[in-house]
């Protein structure tokens, strides 16, 4: 099942934050946690990539 997110401006400026992801070690093997913990990254770079743009393609330059 997929399922869309939509990005927006925001009506004021935040600032950004870390955000890390953390989990029990036995979660590691567990096959829906790790596609969970693939998506949560795949969506969480594509909301970095919207913010900045730039930033982001300035690390993807190789």
């Amino acid at each position: 099942m997929k399922t869309t997110v939509t990005l927006f401006d925001l009506p004021a400026a935040i600032k950004t934050f870390p955000f890390i992801q953390v989990w029990h070690r036995r979660r590691d093997n567990d096959k829906l946690h790790q596609w969970f913990r693939s998506e949560v990254k795949d969506v969480c770079s594509k909301i970095k990539e919207f913010l900045n743009p730039m930033e982001h393609h300035q690390m993807n330059k190789d």
